[in-house]
């Protein structure tokens, strides 16, 4: 954790995203982050699939990422996202994220909370873009006919772009 978190600030970012919190990975990143002064992007991953079926195990990541929260500070998070391309309904997934964001705010943590999904699904459902920011993944791969050097361009012509249509005023994170 030490090394891609210094890595990452050698290479001019930030901040550093995580997509679960199991092996202690909350922890890990957080104090791996503090000490070369960049950012997290914690995810809770929905690990049984659904947001019901992994209902108790967000709640309990909830629960870590405020322990976190207490432990490192405000400064150390950019974010909170619920689930990373859930595969559920989108009134599910931002339900959800709007009780955890709720929660957290009743209990005084002013992380901004938010869900990650592909910009695609995000463009064709509006709906991802009611939280805090829009969290979206991007793989130009997946997009056929682009190679790696065409990747930055189709994520800043293309993708941004869009999500600023679906999404406007909204902070745009391309995870």
């Amino acid at each position: 954790w030490n090394a891609l978190a210094s890595d990452a600030k050698n290479s001019g970012f930030n901040a550093i995203r995580i997509t679960g919190f199991d092996c202690n990975a909350l922890d890990l990143a957080s104090s791996a982050a503090a000490a070369v002064g960049i950012q997290v992007l914690a995810g809770i991953y929905a690990s049984e699939g659904t947001i019901a079926a992994s209902l108790t195990q967000i709640n309990n990541d909830v629960q870590t990422f405020r322990a976190a929260y207490a432990k490192y500070g405000a400064g150390r998070y950019v974010g909170l996202t619920v689930g990373n391309e859930v595969n559920d309904s989108v009134d599910n997934i931002m339900a959800k994220v709007y009780d955890v964001r709720g929660y957290l705010g009743s209990v005084g943590v002013t992380t901004k909370v938010s869900t990650v999904h592909t910009w695609v699904n995000i463009r064709a459902n509006p709906a991802l873009c009611g939280a805090d920011f829009v969290g979206a993944n991007a793989h130009a791969f997946y997009d056929g006919g682009r190679t790696s050097g065409q990747a930055g361009d189709f994520v800043f012509q293309t993708v941004v772009p869009a999500l600023q249509a679906a999404c406007p005023g909204k902070k745009i994170y391309i995870t």
